[in-house]
């Protein structure tokens, strides 16, 4: 019987390195919002994408230190990424404001309270100030 030491060594590493990168992002997400005064509703979005993403990648890791072949896991892994991709295409809406929620969260250009003015093509001009910041 072969001993695993090495791979639950190994293992235990993949997953602190985990805990410590999500202890990192969670810091630099509380960080930006304290910064530019967002709303908390929005970090726990934002904590949740990076904790799947993050999840996903060390699940993975994981995976091929305890001898998953690598072209099974590759295929797993396109069909999974295949289904999602279709889904969202199907729902284009839902990946273009999953993708601006995290553009805007990070590069944040408005912040409460300021004034700002939308162009509607030559004529139109629309001019408001931001009082919520929401998915709704």
């Amino acid at each position: 019987m072969k001993p695993y030491y090495i791979n639950i060594i190994e293992s235990i590493v993949i997953v602190t390195i985990y805990f410590v990168l999500r202890v990192a992002f969670f810091k630099i997400i509380n960080r930006t919002l304290t910064q530019r005064l967002i709303q908390q509703s929005r970090g726990i979005l934002i904590k949740k994408i990076i904790n799947v993403i993050l999840l996903s990648i060390c699940i993975i890791f994981v995976f091929l230190i305890w001898g998953v072949n690598q072209s099974d896991l590759a295929v797993f892994v396109g069909s999974v990424l295949t289904v999602v991709g279709v889904a969202f295409f199907a729902q284009w809406s839902i990946l273009s404001n999953i993708t601006s929620s995290l553009i805007i969260f990070f590069k944040h250009p408005v912040k409460l309270n300021d004034s700002i003015s939308l162009l509607e093509g030559k004529d139109y001009v629309i001019e408001g100030k931001v009082i919520n910041v929401s998915s709704v």
